[in-house]
């Protein structure tokens, strides 16, 4: 599988799936000889630190929690500077939501999503289910790199990646809100809010 650097920019187009396409890509990739890592559940609680820019994750992938911060818009092949921070695999995650609400995150979205992973010529592929919704399954082709300027030449070139595959991402940021708002209203990702009792210093 793919080695994503850490810190690193991440380069990252989506769009809706359906099971048609999702059957066909698969079938194509794996034709192709892609390497996938099977499917893995992801539940991951989010923050939003500055509207539309810079959000803050906690999640647990495999047996270690870890912290995740990306900064930049998530459309259109936008570059995100992204870090992770993983932790020890004895802490819970309720400990790790504990910890960072006393930095004042305590209010976010819980988002729980299937994912299926592969590598394609130096890209991810993830073709991911939401739960019991169907229909907003969607596509991400991602890319990473700790340089700039080739972090640049795979924005130029992720839609041609997309065309390969014959799935359509998102075209305007206008497309992808109206796909976000669709999930708020049907409750797909409920709200989070820490609370954790705080006991007075002593």
């Amino acid at each position: 599988m793919l080695n994503i650097p850490n810190p690193g920019y991440e380069i990252e187009i989506r769009g809706l799936l359906s099971a048609a396409d999702r059957i066909r890509v698969e079938e194509l990739l794996e034709s192709e000889g892609a390497e996938t890592s099977g499917e893995q559940d992801r539940e991951s609680y989010v923050f939003e630190l500055q509207e539309g820019s810079l959000d803050l994750r906690v999640r647990k992938v495999g047996k270690s929690p870890e912290l995740v911060l990306k900064c930049g818009r998530e459309r259109l092949a936008i570059i995100r500077w992204k870090h992770t921070l993983r932790l020890h695999d004895d802490l819970a995650l309720g400990e790790v939501l504990d910890f960072v609400s006393y930095y004042g995150y305590t209010k976010g979205r819980i988002i729980s999503r299937r994912y299926k992973t592969y590598a394609y010529r130096g890209y991810k592929i993830v073709l991911a289910t939401v739960p019991q919704a169907p229909q907003f399954n969607y596509f991400e082709i991602e890319a990473s790199t700790t340089d700039y300027a080739q972090a640049c030449r795979f924005a130029e070139s992720i839609d041609g990646i997309a065309r390969e595959l014959g799935v359509t991402p998102f075209s305007s940021s206008d497309e992808y809100r109206a796909y976000l708002k669709a999930m708020d209203k049907a409750n797909v990702d409920p709200e989070y809010r820490h609370d954790l009792a705080r006991k007075a210093a002593v």
